[in-house]
């Protein structure tokens, strides 16, 4: 059984290998202690999964070949849209988190008139590249096959 979930931000081909980002090599070599030979499973959130083994994989570097192509779906039959009021962070992150795990299909934090919680235009980006990747981290633990939009 594959111990891992990995979202990969582009196409799929079984027996094509899989270029990892530096962070993913990280996390298979020094959380999970993973090896090459090892299993994991690829997504990249247009449905279904790509069982794969781990053909290559040192401090920074990566790869991985796709096995085969599985079409389960596990997204809910309606789609859940999350429009959160701008609060502290960490609240935010939280609800991303869980929202997601629990099938949430996309998220709008906007503003409200009693919120406390401003961003200025530079941290903006920064701060959705966050919230995203907390998503896409949700989606990999919860077993998802889709990856819910900011």
């Amino acid at each position: 059984m594959p111990t891992s979930r990995l979202f990969i931000d582009a196409a799929i081909t079984p027996h094509q290998p899989v270029e990892l980002a530096e962070e993913q090599a990280h996390y298979l070599r020094h959380v999970m202690r993973l090896k090459p030979g090892d299993r994991v499973i690829l997504f990249n959130g247009k449905g279904g999964e790509y069982p794969a083994h781990i053909v290559e994989l040192d401090r920074r570097h990566a790869r991985c070949e796709p096995e085969s192509f599985d079409p389960v779906e596990r997204e809910l039959a309606c789609r859940i849209h999350v429009i959160q009021a701008a609060n502290r962070s960490e609240k935010i992150e939280t609800v991303l988190q869980k929202c997601t795990e629990l099938g949430a299909a996309s998220f709008q934090i906007c503003t409200s008139e009693r919120a406390a919680f401003r961003l200025e235009s530079g941290k903006r980006e920064a701060r959705l590249q966050r919230w995203q990747r907390i998503v896409v981290e949700a989606a990999e633990q919860s077993g998802r096959t889709a990856v819910p939009t900011v």
